[in-house]
């Protein structure tokens, strides 16, 4: 039995090892304690949370980033993002939160419909970001600000009350920004479901021998 399982682990070690191991970079955002009420709005303490994960080869990462996209339903959209590989901003504590990957940000929006993904971000090689992040989901605003340092800040507003109600002005809240070195590529995005499906099916089979060994044992 041991042997038939050393046998099993190998050959999805081996399944899943087919593409080499890459060395990539996650930028990880992490707002830091509550956010500020904009001036002006009602009491209600402000929920929002907003966290934001982006991944790039490590190439670009020693290169120097110039990351720069476009969607916003006003002009045709633009992309140009080499060495961007994924792509995940959270907004949670508030009504119909925000999730957006990289397929997200990349995909046009309609004609005047209010919705808004732009990326405008650059790094000196080896470097913290620099630049910005916005998305309008039509009720919801949220921009990243980042100057090349740990430090970031951000802005939300929403047309769903409490105390970020639609600005200006915003709510306002910081954070902290890091980069890490990774050597499992797509850190970033979910597992890939044929991955889940043969480790799956691996298990079932494990356990289906073992049912039939146990008479025997």
């Amino acid at each position: 039995m041991k042997r038939l399982l050393t046998a099993v682990l190998a050959g999805l070690l081996a399944a899943g090892g087919a593409s080499p191991a890459s060395a990539n970079v996650v930028f990880t955002f992490t707002q830091t304690g509550m956010a500020t009420p904009a001036a002006g709005t009602p009491e209600a303490e402000p929920t929002v949370f907003t966290t934001l994960a982006l991944e790039v080869t490590d190439g670009a990462y020693a290169a120097g980033l110039n990351l720069q996209q476009s969607s916003t339903g006003l002009s045709p959209p633009f992309a140009s993002v080499p060495g961007l590989v994924g792509l995940r901003l959270h907004v949670d504590g508030i009504i119909n939160p925000i999730d957006y990957g990289f397929d997200e940000f990349m995909a046009p929006v309609s004609p005047l419909s209010g919705v808004a993904r732009e990326i405008s971000l650059l790094s000196d090689p080896g470097s913290l970001l620099a630049g910005q992040i916005h998305v309008n989901t039509s009720e919801h605003e949220v921009w990243l600000f980042f100057d090349g340092t740990a430090g970031a800040s951000g802005t939300f507003a929403t047309d769903s009350g409490g105390g970020c109600f639609f600005g200006p002005p915003y709510c306002s809240f910081t954070g902290g920004l890091t980069s890490t070195a990774t050597t499992d590529p797509r850190t970033v995005s979910v597992p890939e479901p044929a991955s889940l499906a043969l480790f799956g099916s691996a298990l079932l089979g494990l356990g289906a021998i073992r049912r039939r060994r146990r008479p025997r044992d």
